[in-house]
């Protein structure tokens, strides 16, 4: 299993996101957890562009929410695998 989180420059990021980290860490023990930064971001979208066509500029999008879902959904598409979004606590 493979769980993203999404954050532009994790050096700024909540306690509260890290806590969500450790707790998807103690949950799911087993799974591959991985935090995609802007850096990572940028080059999944190039990946995207690549297989798809279609070209999504992160730089135009303002709302963390909007762009934390469209990078995860492109990585899942690389991946072809299932989306399950769990709200932050």
């Amino acid at each position: 299993m493979n769980i993203f989180f999404y954050w532009d420059n994790p050096a700024n990021f909540p306690n509260a996101y890290s806590n969500n980290i450790k707790t998807a860490e103690a949950v799911h023990y087993d799974a591959n957890i991985e935090l995609i930064d802007a850096e990572k971001a940028k080059r999944i979208c190039k990946e995207f562009h690549t297989d798809t066509g279609i070209r999504i500029d992160l730089d135009i999008i303002n709302i963390p929410a909007a762009k934390s879902d469209i990078v995860r959904l492109m990585a899942l598409y690389l991946l072809s695998l299932i989306h399950i979004s769990e709200p932050t606590r």
